[in-house]
């Protein structure tokens, strides 16, 4: 498959932030970024060589205590046939396979979900009904709820009754679940950051659906 890096990292912006982890990153992503192509502006690290090379270059960055898999970057479900092959092969009773998805391919989720320890899902507006399957899917098979992660962007000026709308689905689905608010850094996207009035009114608003709000740790800066 298609990866761009893998390295010994932390998880962040989920629940599980700051806990060590092997990151895989791909540059595959949908209409929410790139409009569904790859990035050409770098050479990836891992093309389309056999699972099993794959393998053997996640393994040796995977030892403890790194050895939770990460996904992420692109939207990795876009390889799906070949994403299969891989964690099909991968000794799970050594290692963790953690996805990050936006939730737009719930149908490809299911090819694979019985391999997956934990999903992190990053609700967009444009797909929030595929968002909905796939944490449907998530529930349906009786996986942990400690193990999901949804995330919320916060952007700059949001809609409040776009925002309510999504937690009215989220609380539809199982009112007991948490959700992990992320706005724009400062940092990351100067014009766009999401001001502190803007975080404060997301977090107001969070607490009338949910019991728990996590906040990511850019959050926790700026409420300082």
């Amino acid at each position: 498959m298609i990866i761009d890096t893998i390295e010994q990292s932390f998880f962040m912006s989920t629940r599980w932030t700051g806990l060590p982890c092997t990151s895989i990153t791909t540059s595959l992503t949908n209409q929410i970024t790139q409009n569904n192509r790859q990035d050409t502006s770098h050479t990836p690290l891992v093309t389309q060589t056999s699972p099993h090379e794959t393998l053997e270059l996640l393994l040796s960055a995977s030892n403890p205590p790194f050895n939770k898999l990460w996904f992420h970057g692109g939207e990795t479900l876009l390889q799906i046939e070949l994403f299969k092959q891989l964690i099909e092969i991968i000794p799970t009773k050594k290692t963790a396979i953690y996805l990050e998805t936006n939730g737009s391919l719930p149908n490809y989720l299911k090819e694979i979900i019985a391999h997956i320890t934990g999903l992190s899902v990053t609700i967009f507006p444009e797909f929030l009904g595929e968002s909905i399957e796939t944490l449907q899917e998530w529930l349906y098979s009786k996986k942990d709820t400690t193990y999901l992660s949804i995330n919320i962007p916060i952007k700059k000026g949001f809609l409040a009754q776009e925002l309510s709308a999504t937690y009215q689905w989220i609380h539809s689905i199982d009112p007991t679940l948490s959700i992990c608010l992320e706005p724009t850094p400062n940092f990351v996207r100067k014009k766009i950051a999401t001001p502190k009035k803007d975080i404060l009114r997301a977090l107001t608003l969070s607490k009338k659906y949910f019991k728990t709000v996590q906040v990511s740790p850019e959050i926790n800066h700026i409420l300082k």
